[in-house]
């Protein structure tokens, strides 16, 4: 795998801000060749660096809350891995070194109550030791996937079958054209790019590139929990601007902010971990290792988990005109 430049490194920056972004768009802030530009795009996604995703807002599914659990196994760390990776709430999971700690693990749920539920199910389970939970109220900015608006999020009760299949569409392929939409949804391409565009103006849907840090040439990676001595908002908003920080979140639990870092190197872990450290308003910053990803933060599937009443025309049917 080549190294990435700061062509690439633009590139991968744009795609994160927004998945669908124009190859001409990408070739402005490059000032390289349309050709070139799009090669470029094509190799980043191809060898693994980043993989654009369109990811619905939870609390259409149910599951507006968001937590990551800090787990210590009982003995083997990937049987404890197993039972939670298996669980229905959990949407993601790390295996760490280096804290009191061995998995970092990701879940969503409705609310607080089922939250709590969720946690008293996993913490009584035989493998886990011990489970402490850093509940997410902000997250200011993921790698691993792209950051819904805050909560309470949009109902969906507000959308209708259009938007739906809309949805669907650009999971299956977050980079369509409006022409490809149009045609799946039965609208003009001018009523589906006004569609979409809704769609994204009101949070019902997120597309961005999640940067793999290994395939982006960042293999070492590591996992942080701040306590600060001021508003945690503002201390994980300047964390979330430092080089190499790929998550932030804020919250309530055993630390008011909790993130990620990834680096290329040992002496540029070291320079990443200086440059949190020269935040201001940090009374402790606790940092593990992240040893592996046992399973990738995926977007909820659209395509399976929609109401049942966005059915009544299947995918494999065609679809009739519709009013925008």
């Amino acid at each position: 795998m080549r190294d990435l430049d700061g062509f690439d490194r633009m590139i991968l920056s744009a795609l994160q801000q927004d998945g669908r972004v124009t190859y001409q768009a990408l070739t402005d802030q490059t000032r390289l060749s349309r050709t070139s530009t799009r090669t470029r795009l094509h190799m980043l996604l191809d060898q693994g660096a980043a993989t654009v995703v369109a990811s619905a807002h939870p609390a259409l599914f149910g599951q507006a809350v968001q937590a990551q659990l800090l787990v210590t196994a009982h003995a083997d760390p990937a049987e404890a891995a197993k039972t939670l990776i298996a669980h229905r709430s959990t949407s993601g999971c790390q295996r760490t070194t280096g804290a009191n700690h061995d998995l970092v693990v990701r879940i969503r749920a409705r609310d607080d109550a089922d939250l709590a539920a969720e946690v008293d199910q996993l913490r009584r389970h035989r493998a886990v030791h011990r489970l402490k939970v850093f509940r997410a109220v902000n997250v200011i900015t993921d790698a691993a996937e792209p950051a819904p608006p805050p909560s309470p999020g949009p109902a969906a009760s507000s959308l209708d079958a259009v938007d739906w299949q809309l949805l669907v569409l650009l999971q299956d392929d977050p980079r369509a054209s409006f022409s490809t939409l149009s045609q799946g949804v039965g609208l003009s391409q001018a009523a589906t790019r006004a569609r979409v565009r809704g769609l994204l103006e009101a949070g019902v849907v997120r597309i961005a590139a999640v940067v793999h840090p290994a395939g982006a040439g960042l293999p070492q990676a590591l996992g942080f929990a701040v306590s600060p001595t001021t508003a945690a908002e503002d201390v994980g908003a300047e964390l979330a601007q430092r080089p190499g920080v790929t998550a932030v979140a804020t919250g309530w639990g055993p630390c008011d902010i909790l993130g990620t870092a990834a680096a290329r190197s040992t002496p540029h872990l070291a320079a990443v971990l200086g440059g949190m450290r020269s935040v201001g308003g940090i009374d402790r910053l606790t940092t593990w290792t992240v040893l592996d990803t046992l399973a990738p933060v995926t977007p909820i599937a659209v395509r399976r988990h929609r109401p049942p009443r966005t059915l009544t025309t299947l995918d494999d049917q065609p679809w009739a005109p519709v009013s925008p």
